[in-house]
């Protein structure tokens, strides 16, 4: 699923498409994302933290990276397209 940004002002090259393309989007043509467990329709927005180990990390200290997600306000469960991916990323 891709989050729909604006240009923030970037100008595309010439002859390339622009990524960051301002996209106009109706409403009434979205669909609601509901929670996987109860299908509520809100959701809380949360932090989660991930533990990077001094050996891993650039600066050879340990680290905490904060990660968004968003729990339902009803059940408090997470779906799993909110959670960040579990595999190799680089």
């Amino acid at each position: 699923m891709k989050v729909v940004h604006g240009n923030k002002g970037q100008q595309p090259q010439q002859g390339q498409p622009n990524p960051n393309m301002q996209v106009k989007v109706a409403l009434k043509d979205t669909s609601d994302v509901g929670c996987e467990v109860c299908d509520h329709k809100l959701f809380t927005q949360l932090m989660m933290f991930k533990k990077l180990s001094a050996v891993m990390s650039p600066t050879g200290e340990e680290s905490m990276i904060p990660i968004q997600v968003f729990a339902c306000n009803d059940c408090g469960h997470v779906n799993k397209e909110f959670l960040p991916p579990e595999g190799n990323e680089g």
